[in-house]
């Protein structure tokens, strides 16, 4: 196993020791896209962290080491997991929140294995698509043609193809 997975392995460990923030209480976010209405902490929670991924995508843009990759990850790693379980696996908004993370994670993995520089960013713009599908579903700020995107996943989620 190499120091990157452990990185991740050690970051489960320490958020299962963690007790997980309660997101059932409080003011609810308004509901959008026909999903159930979630709390405008949880919904704040999320936004956070989907956005501190920018930073990962600047350093990507700007050329950088897969252990700098890793070292910045790590923290939005740890609150994506304490994040993981806050929604039903089969809602769309956390499809979208953990297969972001995931492509983030891909892309670590890709730089300490020096992939090419298309490589890097094939795998860059896919995250990015997620990343901005979901802060426009958080934000009720998607236009049609999101709109039917996200429509086609939901459906795609609820009858279990995804």
């Amino acid at each position: 196993m190499n120091k990157h997975c452990l990185v991740f392995v050690f970051a489960a460990l320490m958020l299962s020791a963690c007790s997980r923030t309660d997101y059932t209480h409080g003011p609810m976010a308004a509901p959008t896209y026909g999903l159930s209405p979630i709390t405008v902490k949880l919904q704040n929670r999320l936004i956070e962290v989907i956005k501190q991924t920018d930073e990962l995508d600047a350093m990507l843009k700007r050329g950088c080491t897969a252990d700098d990759f890793f070292s910045a990850g790590a923290p939005i790693e740890k609150s994506a997991m304490e994040l993981e379980h806050t929604l039903p696996s089969n809602d769309p908004r956390i499809y979208l929140f953990i297969s972001s993370m995931e492509e983030y994670q891909q892309l670590g993995v890709k730089l300490s294995h020096n992939a090419s520089k298309d490589e890097l960013s094939a795998t860059d713009v896919i995250a990015g698509m997620r990343k901005t599908l979901l802060l426009g579903v958080l934000n009720g700020t998607l236009d049609d043609s999101e709109t039917k995107m996200f429509d086609d996943l939901k459906q795609q989620i609820e009858s279990g193809k995804m």
